[in-house]
């Protein structure tokens, strides 16, 4: 945003220009091939991880502070992470055992990556040997999910072009969820004078080693602890740069650490990275899902009569994160809610709206896809939806019962994003959606955030 309430004075940085890609134009299809890609690191599940109900679905438990709704192919994955397998292996022997009959190797092995990347970012996995981890190895404070994230070119790029476009010379930043450190090391060599760092986990000792090593450690300061309680009272700083976004852009329940570091240390006419957030939803219609989702219940596989578990599957499910074709999108994507940061508070994690579609040629309606638009900077956008470059977010699927749609047909979702529990973490159903096909009466399903 450049205008309105909190705009800044004329920056003395240029932005540079904005490619093609990274304005979202010219996307990327979905993956496709036969071949795994390369060997990973061995998988050592942690020794405490046991499971437990919570209402009719199951919870990863055991490690401080993890709790993390799972499936029976999560439950699957975790069985065989003894520290022997990595995802070809583990991919490979999950088939091996009948599991996912008729994807080819590669679908199997995203799969895994998928469900081993949320695992490794809530602190189900150890390092070498079974010994209990200290905090600094846990969730996020665990190097291996920073670096899946800066490996995500596309997002990495964007807020590195961002900070160069809004850091002017003697800035002070403050940089909250630093992490590896990364972000704090491009604005320091954007020319700020100091950078607060802001980490709750033990990975700070870390960022401050990566900001000496980078030779801007006379300008990173790094604080271990809450956002809300860091950086120290007295700090007034010209922008503040936090990459908090998850699936759906609200599912890590962080904006509201941000807020509150927002209204306690910023000057005012500060800028923020993001600035603007805003989400977006279209009906999909997607073949590959169809066949390996909840729709496999409806093809009679053996000759077996099994529609009943699609109802039961369709009770308890959790959001799916896929990377999709814009090719199967029924309509184009509508706005679903917009985040402006600059003011934005925990109130902004809940919230309900109604879509209205119009199909634009014959389908199947599989489900909604979602993704998130990030405005960082005038002209810095970083866009994870389906025409977009593939970043580690792709998309998020809300899975329906498969039904015919027809060209011209009426389609009227309401969302309602249920925020998160008191505690600050996602719990139960996190979004509820309200379907209505041609006027009729509209069905009502829940999801656990993936």
């Amino acid at each position: 945003m450049s205008d309105g309430p909190g705009a800044r004075a004329p920056r003395r940085v240029e932005a540079p220009p904005l490619s093609h890609d990274a304005a979202g134009g010219g996307g990327t299809p979905a993956r496709s091939g036969s071949e795994p890609s390369a060997v990973s690191a061995p998988l050592h599940r942690h020794p405490s991880l046991g499971l437990a109900f919570a209402g009719s679905q199951l919870r990863v438990v055991g490690p401080p502070g993890l709790g993390l709704l799972v499936d029976a192919d999560t439950v699957a994955i975790l069985a065989l992470c003894d520290g022997t397998r990595d995802l070809a292996a583990l991919a490979r022997d999950l088939q091996a055992a009948g599991r996912w009959p008729g994807l080819s190797p590669v679908g199997a092995q995203e799969l895994v990556r998928t469900a081993t990347a949320r695992l490794e970012a809530a602190g189900a996995f150890v390092g070498e040997g079974p010994e209990e981890p200290p905090p600094s190895t846990r969730g996020y404070g665990h190097p291996a999910i920073h670096r899946h994230m800066l490996r995500d070119q596309a997002r990495t790029d964007a807020f590195k072009r961002a900070i160069e476009a809004v850091v002017r010379p003697g800035d002070v930043v403050i940089d909250v969820g630093t992490g590896s450190g990364a972000l704090a090391v491009f604005a320091a060599r954007a020319g700020a004078a100091r950078v607060h760092a802001v980490e709750r986990t033990g990975l700070a000792a870390i960022a401050r080693e990566v900001a000496a090593a980078s030779g801007v450690a006379d300008r990173v300061v790094v604080h271990e602890g809450e956002a809300r309680d860091l950086p120290p009272a007295g700090v007034q700083a010209d922008v503040l740069v936090s990459e908090w976004l998850g699936h759906m852009a609200v599912t890590e329940a962080m904006l509201p650490a941000v807020a509150a570091v927002r209204d306690r240390c910023l000057s005012p006419d500060a800028a923020l990275i993001p600035a603007r957030v805003t989400l977006w939803a279209a009906p999909l219609d997607d073949a590959a899902f169809r066949a390996d989702g909840p729709a496999y219940w409806l093809t009679r596989p053996y000759g077996l009569e099994l529609t009943p578990l699609l109802a039961r599957e369709l009770e308890r499910q959790a959001t799916r994160v896929e990377r999709l074709s814009p090719a199967s999108l029924l309509a184009p994507a509508a706005l679903l809610y917009t985040i402006d940061v600059q003011h934005a508070d925990v109130a902004e994690l809940t919230f309900t709206t109604t879509l209205t579609f119009v199909a634009e040629r014959d389908g199947t309606l599989d489900g909604l896809a979602g993704w998130f638009v990030a405005e960082l900077a005038p002209d810095v956008l970083l866009d994870t939806g389906p025409h977009a470059p593939e970043t580690h977010w792709r998309q998020t699927l809300f899975p329906l019962p498969p039904r015919p749609l027809a060209r011209g047909a009426r389609l009227e979702v309401t969302v309602e994003c249920l925020g998160p529990s008191p505690d600050g973490r996602w719990g139960g159903p996190s979004w509820r959606l309200r379907v209505s096909v041609g006027g009729g009466a509209p069905e009502v399903f829940e999801y656990a955030t993936w």
